[in-house]
């Protein structure tokens, strides 16, 4: 009755314009646009397995919320803009970032979907430096591009404080899964899998009661890594309040997760951690 079984793994206002090219053709590009001030202060929350970080621009018809999030990923953020002035593009979009006035920019395959049973849209996108924002000024500004057609830029205040707010939140939050933050972001390079970690789960390894019984779940965990790059031990730290599909994942995670282990700033192996999560789902 089921055909397949699905075993995903997971490692982050504008005005619009035409203008003439060369050839004569129309082009759209964004027009600059003032910045909007924030009408809310920072706010960190202490979720069950991410902290957020989030602020509102604007107001009425402008009104943005900002949120940037980080859980069970030592490196990455996720990062979103919602708001109703957001306009309807292609699911996939391509993202510009530039904060200034350091003029640090980054690019991203985002998205842009809007939110079920609500007006606005959200913009998305992960990973992210955010480095230069700890390094720069008190008061920054942040402006984002969307598609080359949709641009807004928001007026960053007291940016850097509220990172370091959220920065002893995931501290926190580490610490409670056995993992010393201070010590892992003082590592030249994290533990990298030696092969696409899509590759450690498949189907065969879905129990068939669970399948036949249609139950999926996803589980995060974390692997001590030694200095051989080599897993010693698994914890799960989200269940997926499934016992079964918690012990499968440690279980293959322990025989097929192999890595490059951590370097220490003079290029050294170092004993270190690995986070990550995998998603049983039975198609109906």
């Amino acid at each position: 009755m089921i055909a397949r079984t699905v075993v995903q793994m997971f490692l982050a206002l504008g005005i619009i314009a035409p203008v003439l090219c060369e050839d004569g053709q129309a082009q759209t590009q964004p027009v600059a646009v003032e910045a909007l001030r924030p009408t809310s202060q920072w706010k960190v929350e202490y979720a069950e397995r991410e902290c957020r970080l989030t602020r509102n621009f604007g107001a009425d018809q402008d009104l943005i919320l900002f949120r940037l999030a980080r859980g069970t990923s030592l490196t990455n953020y996720d990062i979103m803009l919602a708001g109703i002035s957001i306009p309807k593009q292609s699911k996939g979009v391509d993202i510009d970032i530039t904060i200034s006035p350091q003029n640090f920019t980054q690019s991203f395959n985002g998205e842009n979907r809007d939110i079920p049973n609500r007006k606005e849209r959200i913009l998305r996108w992960y990973d992210g430096d955010l480095v230069p924002i700890l390094a720069g000024p008190k008061n920054q500004e942040l402006i984002v591009t969307s598609d080359k057609k949709y641009n807004i830029k928001l007026k960053m205040d007291d940016f850097p404080t509220a990172l370091k707010a959220m920065e002893t939140c995931h501290d926190d939050l580490l610490k409670g899964w056995g993992i010393d933050g201070p010590q892992m972001r003082a590592l030249a390079s994290m533990p990298e899998p030696k092969a696409s970690p899509g590759t450690w789960a498949s189907t065969k390894d879905y129990p068939s009661d669970l399948i036949r019984a249609e139950i999926g779940g996803e589980v995060s965990f974390k692997l001590d890594v030694s200095a051989e790059g080599l897993p010693t031990s698994c914890l799960v730290i989200v269940s997926s309040k499934n016992d079964k599909l918690d012990k499968v994942t440690c279980k293959i995670m322990m025989q097929r997760a192999k890595f490059k282990p951590a370097l220490t700033a003079d290029g050294s192996p170092e004993a270190s951690h690995y986070i990550s999560r995998v998603r049983w789902q039975v198609p109906y």
